[in-house]
């Protein structure tokens, strides 16, 4: 009997249920290349590559066990409008998350691209952490590369401040 109720006192501890809640939106992407009649420079493979920046995320994040990650978001839920703050912090308390991670793409010309990815504290909608990653390519793996950067960035803050 004593062991049943260790038992039940540990399981949250041990499946993670008392770390804190975290809510990944999907990565969106800002693409201003276009050519002199203003046709979009943006291709299906460079969408499809954007998109598994928050699949990158989530794993890593994951892998961190710093945070219970929450499931993705369906619909409009699942790609945040960034130009309203106060809509992705609605969007996040719905899920019931203690903090949020957005990332978007930014390509402003062929040379001049970046990966930028912010964990936000939803409690108090102020940014923990951001993390710039300058592109050289729009490919699943230089995307890849550095989702994991930008990860890298943000866990050796949030570390440091105790996921404040």
């Amino acid at each position: 009997m004593l062991l049943a109720a260790v038992l039940l006192l540990a399981a949250p501890t041990a499946c993670g249920w008392n770390k804190p809640k975290l809510f990944i939106f999907d990565t969106v992407f800002f693409d201003s290349m276009s050519s002199g009649l203003g046709e979009k420079y943006t291709t299906q493979a460079e969408i499809a590559a954007v998109k598994g920046v928050a699949a990158v995320l989530r794993k890593g994040l994951e892998k961190a066990g710093t945070y219970r990650i929450l499931p993705p978001a369906s619909g409009d839920d699942a790609t945040p409008n960034l130009s309203c703050a106060q809509c992705v912090l609605d969007v996040a308390r719905a899920q019931g998350a203690d903090f949020l991670v957005t990332s978007a793409v930014f390509r402003a010309t062929g040379t001049i691209q970046y990966l930028k990815v912010e964990l936000d504290n939803v409690k108090t909608a102020k940014a923990v952490k951001l993390a710039t990653v300058q592109l050289s390519g729009l490919s699943p793996a230089q995307l890849g590369k550095a989702a994991q950067l930008a990860l890298k960035n943000i866990l050796a803050e949030t570390k440091k401040a105790g996921a404040e």
